[in-house]
This record gives C-alpha cells, sequence and structure tokens, in this order.
C-alpha cells in the first residue's frame, strides 16, 4: 500500500499531478519502463505507466518520472524491463528519509532517499505493456512537444534527467 505518496510530492509536482488525477492513483501494477540513476545529486528516476485517467481520450496509457533525490542504499535485482511493479513507501532511519522498495515479479530495488518524491514528464501513449516503448507520445510540456514525438534514446540527458 502506497499511503499518501502524492503528499510527499513538491508543490508544482502535486499541481500536475491533480491535474491529471484528482484522486491520487494507487502505484500498485504498474509498468516500470526505465530505472534511472543520476551521477548528479545522487538521484534516481523511474519511468513508468499509471492508470489512464478518463479524460485522456484516444490513449491506452499514461507514462511519468517519478524521481529521488538524496538517494543511498540502493540495491537492484532483477529482470529486463518492462515489468509490472508496485512502489511501496516507509518511514527510513534519520531525519526526513524516505524508504522506497519497488517490487516486480523478478524484480526488486530498494533505496532511501529525501523525504520529497519528484513527479513529472507526463505523456500519453499506446505502447503495450511488454512491448519496447518505441512509439508516438502526446506530451504534456510544450516543450517536450515542440522536441519529441517519442520518448528520446537514454542519451538524451536533457529528457531523462530533468522533471
Amino acid at each position: 500500500m502506497t499511503p499518501a505518496w502524492a503528499g510527499r510530492l513538491l508543490p508544482n509536482d502535486a499541481k500536475l499531478l491533480a491535474r491529471f488525477y484528482p484522486d491520487q492513483p494507487d502505484l500498485t501494477g504498474l509498468v516500470l519502463r526505465s530505472i534511472r540513476f543520476e551521477r548528479r545529486g545522487p538521484g534516481c528516476t523511474l519511468r513508468v505507466d499509471l492508470p489512464v485517467p478518463s479524460d485522456v481520450p484516444g490513449y491506452d496509457r499514461v507514462q511519468a518520472h517519478l524521481g529521488f533525490l538524496a538517494v543511498d542504499d540502493v540495491r537492484l535485482s532483477g529482470a529486463p524491463l518492462p515489468t509490472e511493479v508496485s512502489i511501496d513507501f516507509a518511514a527510513a532511519r534519520g531525519p526526513a528519509r524516505l524508504a522506497v522498495t519497488v517490487t516486480g515479479e523478478s524484480l526488486r530495488l530498494s533505496l532511501t532517499c529525501a523525504e520529497q518524491i519528484r513527479f513529472g514528464k507526463v505523456s500519453a501513449h499506446n505502447s503495450p505493456p511488454n512491448a519496447v516503448d518505441d512509439g508516438p507520445h502526446g506530451f504534456t510540456s510544450k516543450l517536450d512537444q515542440r522536441l519529441y514525438t517519442a520518448v528520446p534514446g537514454p542519451e538524451i540527458d536533457t529528457y531523462h534527467e530533468h522533471i
């Protein structure tokens, strides 16, 4: 269970989430598309498919980035992506720290991070959950709309590192 995870978002990220999800989505049964560890920060970003809100016609999936800051104690084991996962949060030792566990059938990621979570890079698409996500995306950001028609490759830091 992921109680009140949206309450841990930075204020502008919370507004973006509320724009699409007036009731916060549950973080179970998500499709994890990518995991990115940033060398600056240190940080970790998960690109996940969320449940589709009713007001996103023409698309089967909504994708977003969940970002974790001041990451420590990382443990990762598992199979290739994409895979279905659930994300859980718990208090961690130390002031203002959070324990994050991402669990799937054959994947497990655990880490500790700062209490606040980032949310952004929202787009809609029709890629099946078990396929590579290389089809067209409808991006919500005006800049992303001008720059991309699909999720760019992992070498494009300006997309993947900036939520």
